[in-house]
């Protein structure tokens, strides 16, 4: 007969949670952007953008930015990502990779210059991040696409 509880086990597993929780609280308090135990990813990612005077647009909205050919289309995800597909048109911009990969484009662009930012989805906000970062490059006409290639990818399938 096998016994269900080990009272070893428990133990060694208690002596691994415990710390792990003990030394993530603090950190989670001493941590400047502290991260939250719970959040709607997606109202936070939509919330911060209006709150930064970032528009959002809808996937009708992007689909008419992408057809015009004005707006310089920026994709914030890793550049694995954006090589595995992305929205027509878009470069890739990771966040994370910002302040070295934007030199290559910020000699094309004017602060006035139209520009859409994407990510994964509703629940990523390296796009609200980079929207952001160029609002403090000093670009001024910024709208993000909260459904991301996600949204845009699952749209164009059949």
């Amino acid at each position: 007969m096998t016994r269900l509880y080990r009272p070893g086990l428990v133990t060694r597993i208690g002596l691994v949670l415990l710390p792990a929780l003990i030394f993530g609280s603090i950190a989670n308090v001493v941590t400047p952007s502290r991260i939250p135990w719970v959040r709607n990813w997606g109202s936070y990612v939509s919330g911060q953008a209006q709150e930064h005077g970032i528009r959002l647009v809808t996937l009708r909205e992007t689909r008419a930015i992408v057809s015009a050919g004005r707006h310089i289309i920026f994709d914030a995800r890793a550049f694995t990502d954006y090589g595995l597909g992305h929205i027509p048109s878009a470069l890739s911009l990771p966040e994370a990779e910002m302040e070295t990969a934007f030199e290559d484009y910020r000699m094309v662009l004017t602060p006035e210059q139209p520009i859409l930012v994407y990510c994964s989805g509703k629940e990523c906000d390296e796009s609200l991040r980079l929207g952001k970062m160029l609002m403090v490059e000093g670009f001024t006409n910024i709208v993000l696409f909260p459904g991301g290639f996600t949204e845009w990818q699952t749209s164009t399938q059949p």
